[in-house]
């Protein structure tokens, strides 16, 4: 009669009889289920190829398409931003963190273009007007070169109005302004002296471990209790139609935040200097209330830079108030050099413009040498005098 504990094992399915293959002579366990599994002495190349058969399999697993960055720690900074736009504007984003870049992800159900008729209806003018259209523009920064890829013509333009006109919403432009604030309201101190004992109870006060070594060493461990980290020097904001599945980007440099919000005579060269791309759709943003489908990156000054100039470029020949020359390559070389110029950018070479237009590589290309470039350094027109008329009554 089997002892309580056999019982105890043969009731266990996990429980194994060994027995003896003669022919392989390795020794097997079998399980009184039927199924056969390695005995923990068993042959060793068994061993091994088990173990190869357990790490390929582990690397079939589904990874997360959740960047690394993701994951990292966030800041004081960073979580006061979380908390501005939450308590303040009502606002519920997201972050995600690289060393010089933020990226915030605003998702919303409703959407941020907005349709108005007018009250001239459709019409078409039957004059033609000659603009300057840009047909293709692109740029990027590579082995410290700007490039440019442009094709801009004399075109003859007639006035055509549906009765209609399409902008983003009150909400939408309320919704950027109010987490561009925030922005400055959560990084602007930062670089200010803090009182050390101030720190050290806050941090203590936050403790719960009852270990006292562990609570000693919390206390000077985490940096980000402090206010030393610089604020990164990019920051990215899209804004989401998670129900229409459209968004939109804003690029925009710390500096320029800092220097909007203290400086009221900043304001114009500020709109250039926010680079707002066009809204754009794809079904992944459907329901995407994290922001699982961006990819997101960390940018650098040379990244930051080319599209502000394309930014630039799109300006000068669709809304700025003084219209464009009829050379092309000559406008695009002072915008790059005005920009340059505007962020004291250094870490470059040449810039290098390829006219689509022209169908000979030795006419369509165009490089220009980092020391040539202030050639293209527009003079100041001198202010004109004002007649004003003075009544003496």
């Amino acid at each position: 009669m089997p002892t309580p504990n056999l019982l105890n094992n043969y009731r266990n399915p996990f429980y194994f009889s060994r027995r003896f293959n003669e022919k392989s002579n390795l020794k097997i366990e079998q399980p009184f289920n039927g199924i056969c599994v390695k005995s923990l002495f068993a042959n060793k190349y068994i061993v091994l190829l088990t173990s190869l058969i357990l790490v390929l399999g582990s690397g079939c697993a589904k990874k997360s398409s959740r960047p690394k960055d993701r994951k990292r720690r966030i800041t004081t900074a960073q979580q006061k931003l979380i908390d501005i736009c939450k308590k303040d504007y009502k606002l519920n984003i997201v972050t995600t963190s690289y060393d010089n870049t933020l990226w915030i992800y605003l998702p919303t159900n409703k959407t941020f273009i907005e349709f108005k008729s007018n009250k001239e209806g459709p019409k078409i003018v039957r004059e033609a007007k000659e603009t300057r259209t840009v047909n293709f523009l692109d740029g990027q920064f590579e082995n410290n070169i700007f490039n440019v890829q442009y094709d801009i013509s004399l075109s003859r333009n007639y006035g055509k109005t549906f009765g209609y006109s399409s902008s983003t919403t009150e909400k939408y432009q309320k919704d950027q302004r109010n987490i561009l604030t925030a922005i400055f309201r959560a990084y602007g101190p930062i670089g200010e002296p803090i009182d050390r004992d101030e720190y050290r109870k806050k941090i203590v006060k936050d403790i719960t471990d009852p270990n006292p070594v562990k609570n000693a060493a919390s206390v000077d461990v985490d940096p980000y209790m402090t206010k030393t980290k610089k604020a990164p020097d990019f920051f990215v904001v899209v804004l989401a139609d998670t129900s229409l599945g459209m968004e939109t980007k804003a690029f925009v440099a710390f500096k320029d935040i800092e220097r909007a919000m203290r400086d009221p005579s900043f304001q114009e060269e500020y709109a250039k200097r926010v680079i707002i791309e066009q809204p754009i759709g794809h079904t992944s943003i459907i329901g995407d209330e994290e922001g699982r489908h961006l990819k997101t990156y960390d940018m650098t000054w040379g990244n930051f830079l080319i599209k502000q100039i394309i930014y630039r470029i799109n300006f000068k020949y669709t809304r700025s108030a003084f219209p464009p020359s009829n050379d092309a390559a000559k406008e695009i070389l002072t915008i790059v050099n005005q920009t340059i110029l505007s962020y004291d950018f250094k870490d470059f070479t040449s810039a290098r413009l390829e006219d689509l237009r022209e169908e000979e590589e030795s006419e369509s290309i165009q490089v220009i040498l980092k020391e040539d470039l202030p050639k293209y350094t527009p003079k100041k027109r001198p202010s004109k005098g004002r007649l004003h008329t003075i009544r003496f009554f």
